[in-house]
């Protein structure tokens, strides 16, 4: 039993088991005359468990996992609605130092000039801090200087965050809709005190950067609701701010003193193609869903970071009792660069495998356990999760790549994690 009680750092925040419960009106829900409405859902969820692996960090421990959202809304009949949003999510780490904490928060509104146009704008701001992280980057050495194997804490990759999006949304016919959106982010990271931008521009970069995006959505359903689909294509354009291009093959900036002069800042156009489709059957009350997706990133420099992508998903969700909830997710992805994306060299290793190209796969399996009380609005929740990453890009080892620095970083990981706890939904 003890297995089940783990948390999760990465599942309260997929996507892997969102929609699993049935939806229901909010408790606090009241009628402001004839025309208006507010209501007051609030939702969380407090787990304990265990986490074995974290990307390519090989921490294992006990964790504690805390989540809550509250979204008040207003609305006008079905003409108009504005919502105000307020989460968070934390991670406290039990035997490794590695937690987590992320509040955020916006407002959407919607308004609804005729009955088949929605007009749109869903704004968002957040702070992510994780506090003094042992950083990978920065090994500790000692007198001689040679690597102890500490590492030394950073708040580097804390972050915060802004953005809005907003959109235009139609009935094209009964039970389809195609929407039209656009908006903007930036992300701003805290700045590392061993940072030198003039002596040492590519070491501990902050990761900075601002995007654009635009696209567009068809979807709809049939046989009575039972079969749902969609269909999202999107574009983004993504500069950072403090990070260099690099030449193909060999990655190089040149944006240490002397030398040639500094390659301009790293912009990205990625095109992103994403396919879903849901059945709902009767027997169990299940629900099959299958993703299945397309994404190019194209480095606008030399195409170094240049690369295809193909990603699929299959869930299945089974209701047996209005009191029992049963969700298994797998997922994949393969990602492919194109020939500027690696080249042999001095300072090159050659790729652990494949024909010369950079590569890499990732295969994950979650799945969930849950039984409802109180009319549903109270769950016992057990999750579990396993995630597999594997690429022939070389490991990166002390003073061999790279050849300057002390990094030990092993790119092909396993993770595995396991979490109960309680959630509930008001």
């Amino acid at each position: 039993m003890l297995l089940a009680v783990c948390a999760l750092a990465f599942l309260y925040r997929s996507e892997a088991f969102a929609g699993a419960e049935t939806e229901r009106e909010p408790w606090l829900d009241w009628n402001l005359g004839d025309r208006w409405t507010f209501s007051l859902p609030v939702e969380g969820s407090v787990g304990l468990g265990y986490l074995n692996g974290l990307n390519t960090r090989s921490i294992a421990g006990g964790i504690f996992d805390l989540a809550i959202k509250i979204a008040p809304r207003l609305r006008y009949r079905r003409s108009f609605s504005t919502t105000l949003r307020v989460d968070y999510a934390g991670r406290e780490t039990i035997a490794a130092w590695l937690p987590e904490r992320h509040i955020k928060g916006g407002v959407d509104v919607m308004v609804r000039p005729v009955s088949r146009l929605r007009l749109g704008l869903e704004t968002d701001a957040g702070l992510v801090t994780r506090p003094d992280w042992p950083d990978q980057y920065q090994p500790q050495f000692d007198e001689s200087g040679n690597p102890t194997g500490v590492l030394l804490p950073t708040d580097r990759y804390s972050f915060w965050h802004v953005g809005g999006i907003g959109f235009v949304r139609g009935s094209v016919r009964k039970r389809m809709h195609l929407e039209g959106y656009a908006g903007g982010y930036l992300r701003n990271y805290v700045e590392d005190p061993n940072y030198d931008g003039l002596q040492e521009p590519n070491h501990l970069v902050p990761a900075d950067k601002y995007w654009l995006r635009g696209g567009a959505k068809f979807s709809g359903r049939a046989w009575h609701r039972r079969w749902r689909y969609l269909i999202n294509a999107r574009v983004d354009w993504i500069r950072y701010l403090k990070t260099y291009s690099r030449d193909a093959g060999t990655g190089e900036t040149h944006a240490g003193p002397g030398g040639l002069p500094a390659n301009p800042l790293q912009e990205f156009v990625r095109l992103r193609i994403r396919l879903r489709n849901s059945l709902r059957s009767l027997p169990l009350d299940s629900k099959i869903t299958l993703r299945a997706g397309y994404e190019r990133n194209q480095d606008l420099f030399a195409g170094y970071y240049t690369w295809n992508q193909a990603e699929w998903s299959v869930s299945i969700q089974a209701n047996p009792w209005d009191w029992l909830s049963i969700v298994v997710r797998y997922e994949g992805r393969y990602r492919r660069y194109t020939q500027d994306g690696y080249q042999e060299g001095p300072d090159h290793p050659p790729l652990s495998e494949g024909v010369g190209v950079r590569m890499s796969q990732a295969h994950a399996v979650t799945g969930r356990l849950a039984f409802s009380i109180f009319r549903s609005r109270l769950q016992v929740f057990m999750e579990a999760a396993w995630r597999k990453n594997w690429t022939n890009f070389p490991d990166y080892e002390p003073y061999v790549f790279p050849a300057s620095y002390a990094y030990s970083i092993d790119w092909s990981y396993s993770n595995a994690s396991c979490t109960s706890g309680i959630a509930f939904k008001l």
